[in-house]
């Protein structure tokens, strides 16, 4: 084979790939928009004066937290001695209703006083249950 016929059934070989050069050089950066202008990161300086303020705050807002969160615990435990006594006295007009003995002292309520209490009650529980969050925590009595 001869070096022309060599090439006619052989076809030159040429690289499948495309080198380029990048430049990391200086770049041309567009500028800031006003916008952003004046929020630059700028280091805080701290000092303890800085800090001490802080962390006296931090206790204040966590003493007010206690206090507000034993204020609704109080008047949770109002508003349930309230419902109880008042289911206290249905069931005691219960008892007088059956007969049992032991509540001839009791004086009988009417209907529309039983239906009054029986609103009542309910409505207070309703208040109570609305008030309550599932993350609230009271301390045992």
């Amino acid at each position: 084979m001869t070096e022309e016929n060599k090439d006619k059934t052989f076809p030159k070989m040429t690289p499948n790939f495309t080198s380029f050069t990048v430049d990391f050089g200086q770049q041309n950066g567009s500028r800031v928009p006003k916008r952003f202008q004046n929020q630059q990161c700028k280091p805080k300086i701290t000092t303890m004066e800085d800090i001490e303020k802080k962390q006296r705050q931090a206790e204040a807002r966590r003493k007010n937290h206690e206090e507000m969160k034993a204020e609704t615990a109080r008047v949770v435990r109002e508003e349930c001695a309230k419902i109880n006594d008042k289911a206290m006295k249905l069931f005691e007009q219960d008892a007088k209703r059956q007969g049992l003995p032991g509540t001839e002292h009791i004086r009988p309520m009417t209907r529309k006083q039983a239906s009054l209490a029986i609103r009542e009650m309910s409505h207070d529980m309703n208040k109570l249950a609305s008030g309550m969050n599932s993350n609230i925590s009271l301390p045992s009595t």
